[in-house]
């Protein structure tokens, strides 16, 4: 999806691949593009592609720590302006700000369309219910926003002891502006915003999340 933009812009690209294969079938694709089959973490490989004379390095491989050994590399012989696509969002905490310029999460990136999505039909009502949206006309999956009632079931409990109903997933929580992406051992406070993700169309108040 990347490559055809920068292609349709004009953006001079080079594209280093680890597989043979696949690098044979990027050339003959963008052929406004240099492929060049090769280890994107060899130092004396980058060296010799001339990284350092680039204006922008982008990791986008599958391995979170090729992506960073890329970046940090890059970012060392001066490349002005260095992205990286990290998956596991843990990962985030070892990173120093001052060495990379931006990072691309999926996962934050897919909650920050929820919120958007969610909050783009937002509407108020006796049961706390900030936003609904359907995640697409093909599907009865839902997404709702809800603020935790200090009266609700769920309120002050851990997730993991939730009897959370089939098909109900909590996919966010938002307390006090800072995004959560919760895990089991996370607990739902009174007032946070929480996403949840209704796979059979049922719920509208937050304790129907429960079975």
């Amino acid at each position: 999806y990347l490559l055809p933009e920068l292609n349709k812009r004009r953006i001079r690209t080079k594209i280093i691949e680890l597989n043979n294969e696949r690098a044979l079938k990027l050339a003959a694709s963008f052929p406004d593009s240099e492929v060049i089959f090769g280890d994107g973490t060899d130092q004396e490989f980058l060296q010799e592609h001339r990284l350092a004379n680039y204006d922008v390095a982008i990791g986008l491989t599958d391995s979170d720590e090729e992506n960073l050994i890329f970046s940090l590399y890059s970012h060392s012989l001066g490349v002005r302006k260095n992205i990286t696509k990290v998956n596991r969002t843990s990962l985030l905490k070892l990173l120093h700000v001052d060495n990379l310029d931006a990072i691309i999460s999926p996962r934050i990136s897919i909650s920050d369309a929820i919120i958007r999505r969610v909050r783009s039909l937002s509407q108020q009502n006796k049961y706390h219910l900030l936003g609904y949206a359907r995640l697409s006309t093909s599907t009865d999956s839902e997404v709702l926003e809800f603020v935790v009632s200090k009266d609700d079931k769920v309120c002050n409990q851990k997730i993991m002891e939730l009897p959370l109903d089939d098909g109900i997933f909590i996919g966010l929580i938002i307390r006090d502006g800072t995004k959560i992406i919760p895990k089991g051992s996370d607990y739902l406070l009174e007032n946070d915003c929480v996403i949840i993700v209704d796979v059979k169309k049922r719920v509208r108040a937050l304790d129907g999340i429960l079975k």
